[in-house]
């Protein structure tokens, strides 16, 4: 191997030793972030208020066995599950005729109007659901939820499946 292509070749590996030194650099804060919670689930409060913090402690599962028996926690997962569930059904079933329909007749205007309402901020439309679901006697079921969820999904829905 002359000098140049060995030269070549030591200028190739230092930028790519340069370009993931530079990667981990500005990815090392968020790896950080996720160690630090993850960790300090493990601790108990003392540890996790200590200062300096305590890096090399014994792990407790004190915290979890905490939260599930303070908190009915199984519920609050079956109610995630169904509006999540429910949600992504009715996402789907309404949502793919409507993408199918306009893809196949291209019609560029309505998928505009879907775009247009991707972009309305659904806090706009908290009011006037509340005062609807209220007049309906909805407030406080998972129907509610479910609809609500929809009117944030669907348009990105009908948006990805038009392609």
């Amino acid at each position: 191997m002359d000098s140049r292509n060995w030269r070549k070749s030591l200028v190739k590996t230092a930028k790519s030793v340069g370009f993931y030194l530079l990667l981990l650099l500005l990815f090392f804060p968020f790896f950080f972030v996720f160690f630090w919670m993850v960790q300090g689930a493990f601790k108990t409060q003392i540890q996790n208020t200590a200062v300096p913090p305590i890096f090399i402690f014994e792990p407790t599962l004190q915290n979890f066995e905490t939260v599930f028996r303070r908190n009915p926690m199984m519920e609050f997962l079956r109610n995630s599950a169904y509006v999540a569930i429910g949600s992504t059904a009715l996402g789907l079933l309404f949502g793919l005729p409507a993408a199918y329909v306009i893809a196949k007749y291209k019609l560029r205007i309505l998928a505009i109007i879907i775009l247009v309402g991707r972009i309305i901020p659904a806090i706009s439309l908290l009011v006037p659901w509340f005062i609807m679901f209220s007049y309906l006697g909805l407030i406080g079921t998972y129907t509610v939820l479910i609809l609500s969820h929809l009117l944030i999904t669907l348009p990105m829905t009908i948006w990805l499946m038009i392609g």
